[in-house]
């Protein structure tokens, strides 16, 4: 298992390791990618938002605040200034015709 030293740049961005089958970005150079692409983005979409942050509190919630919850975590899903929290966006685009 690499240590978070291994991974992480002096600003604590993670970074590209060729051998490993994931790639980091932030959001700002993920939307530059995609403009390099015909495709219109439609919406983009934090996928778990701060859940994997607050895992262990959010599986010790009742079910009406586990409701309270989901409410609150699809309200601001979409929210541009907080997607970048989420460990995954999930980005909806249209070709381009």
């Amino acid at each position: 298992m690499l240590k978070l030293k291994e991974v992480r740049d002096e600003n604590y961005k993670i970074k590209e390791i060729p051998e490993e089958i994931f790639s980091v970005n932030y959001v700002k150079e993920f939307n530059k990618i995609m403009n390099c692409f015909p495709v219109k983005v439609l919406n983009e979409v934090a996928v778990e938002g701060l859940s994997e942050y607050l895992m262990e509190y959010i599986n010790e919630l009742t079910e009406e605040e586990y409701k309270i919850w989901l409410d609150y975590h699809f309200k601001n899903c979409e929210r541009k200034d907080l997607i970048g929290y989420s460990s995954h966006v999930m980005c909806i685009c249209q070709k381009n015709r």
